[in-house]
């Protein structure tokens, strides 16, 4: 059984790697902003910002599904709150 201050440090840690993810999340957007601008405004053709493109879609794929697992942790030690 978990004590009320190991659930709050959980918690806490918790928050903390959300943060985290959403930091990341914001620069994985603030790149995809930056490569619309350029397909749209540069001189080469669009075809060759796919590469980029993909590789954001990866990130932000990857950090949904850290974030996911964030949450899933977060509603486990609020259950185990609620039941002690």
């Amino acid at each position: 059984m978990t004590s009320c201050n190991e659930s709050k440090q959980s918690m806490a840690s918790l928050f903390g790697a959300l943060e985290d993810l959403q930091f990341q999340m914001a620069c994985a957007l603030n790149a995809l902003d930056a490569i619309q601008v350029a397909m749209s405004c540069g001189e080469y053709k669009a075809e060759g910002y796919l590469d980029g493109l993909f590789e954001i879609h990866r990130h932000l794929n990857t950090l949904n599904q850290e974030v996911k697992t964030k949450l899933a942790e977060a509603r486990v030690i609020r259950k185990t709150e609620m039941v002690t």
